[in-house]
């Protein structure tokens, strides 16, 4: 299989737009999404070096989305609001208003910093989801090194994004025991090793949740784009899908270009 794709990549100096197809690596089989779904999205896409754009979809009738910055002053940001369309996508909850809240992070400082994401019930002001970004800032740059999505009543299960020393990607995703619940591992790249897979293992529970963690590591080899496209099944559909698109530069440096997050439910209506 193929995906292809525009990337639009910044140096100091220059655009450049890359275009190409991205070729399926993974000999797993291909998962069809169920048509008779609700899709929820978290999406982080830097629009070059010096711009971080978050598109999280809200209810703005049952919830809304606050973002704390700590320390504060590393970033400067806009705060977009929420835009629901003209004509509303049809919902699993009657008369909800679903919209799409936009955020806008610029490079102020250099440090690092970090980006806390909370859901928030209108109802009852509990958090029902939690994730945090982190980001380094250096000569007006920023880079993306930790993403991490805590356990919450409406995310059940912790997910985390590392890089580690700018060349080792870690990512570790708790999934169920249960054969049918497990993460689905896609990878399509435009070149041959632009990531090592150096570890893929399954650490064994200790407790009685069944809950496992996946942990997958990978080593920048060679210059080149790579996505990652994880999916977790619930039954006969796709619950959960993360997708990262991934630039390796000429030294092995590894960087996230854009980190999507999208939840499936099954429609009730």
């Amino acid at each position: 299989m193929k995906i292809c794709f525009i990337i639009y990549f910044t140096t100091i100096s220059m655009l450049v737009i890359l275009s190409g197809c991205l070729t399926n690596t993974d000999d797993s089989n291909e998962l069809e999404e169920s048509p008779s779904f609700q899709k929820s999205f978290r999406l982080a896409q830097f629009m070059g070096d010096s711009i971080l754009r978050f598109s999280f979809s809200e209810n703005i009738t049952t919830e809304y989305w606050v973002v704390e910055e700590n320390p504060e002053g590393i970033v400067n940001f806009e705060n977009w609001g929420t835009t629901v369309p003209e004509t509303p996508v049809e919902s699993k909850w009657e008369g909800s208003m679903d919209g799409t809240h936009v955020w806008e992070f610029y490079p102020n400082e250099t440090g690092t910093v970090k980006l806390n994401f909370n859901l928030i019930d209108s109802s009852s002001n509990n958090v029902q989801e939690s994730i945090t970004y982190t980001l380094t800032i250096d000569n007006k740059t920023m880079k993306l090194i930790l993403i991490q999505q805590l356990k919450t009543s409406k995310t059940l299960l912790e997910k985390k994004l590392e890089i580690e020393e700018n060349q080792t990607l870690n990512i570790s995703f708790q999934e169920y025991s249960h054969s049918n619940k497990r993460w689905n591992l896609e990878i399509f790249e435009d070149s041959n090793n632009t990531l090592e897979k150096i570890n893929d293992e399954v650490i064994i529970s200790e407790t009685q949740d069944e809950l496992n963690v996946h942990r997958w590591i990978f080593e920048g080899k060679t210059s080149g784009y790579i996505q990652l496209k994880f999916t977790m099944m619930s039954d006969d559909y796709i619950a959960e899908e993360i997708v990262y698109d991934i630039h390796v530069s000429e030294n092995k440096t590894i960087n996230v270009i854009n980190s999507n997050y999208y939840i499936f439910e099954k429609n009730i209506i």
